[in-house]
């Protein structure tokens, strides 16, 4: 079987072409998004609470949709990608749970394990 040697100007585009493609394609990896649906009457009752509490909870539905767990943990390292700082992220934490969106286990020394809640219209 005889080969014909490789177009220079077709393998240059496919090339190229396969080049924008990759690009795009880490593009959409880095970009950080948060993962749905999030309950809106949940986002509305955490907007209500003072502080940093919204920015805490929205953290919170962040690392749930990367774990794909309703059950996470609030690092510091996950505090700073918000903006939000050590302290308080633990009240902002505090209030959610004290409003019934999150239960949360706090040990001192440890990060604390948090789980989101389901919440209905009506509570």
């Amino acid at each position: 079987m005889y080969r014909y040697p490789p177009d220079p100007d077709v393998s240059q585009e496919l090339t190229e072409a396969s080049l924008i493609r990759r690009r795009q394609q880490l593009k959409r990896r880095s970009e950080e998004f948060l993962k749905g649906p999030i309950p809106l009457v949940w986002l509305r009752r955490a907007s209500r609470l003072r502080g940093r509490a919204l920015a805490v909870g929205i953290a919170l539905w962040f690392k749930s949709g990367v774990t794909r767990s309703r059950r996470v943990k609030l690092t510091h390292a996950l505090l700073q990608r918000a903006g939000v700082p050590s302290r308080a992220g633990l009240r902002g934490l505090r209030l959610l749970a004290q409003d019934g969106l999150v239960t949360a286990d706090i040990r001192t020394g440890s990060c604390p394990v948090v789980t989101i809640l389901d919440v209905t219209p009506g509570e």
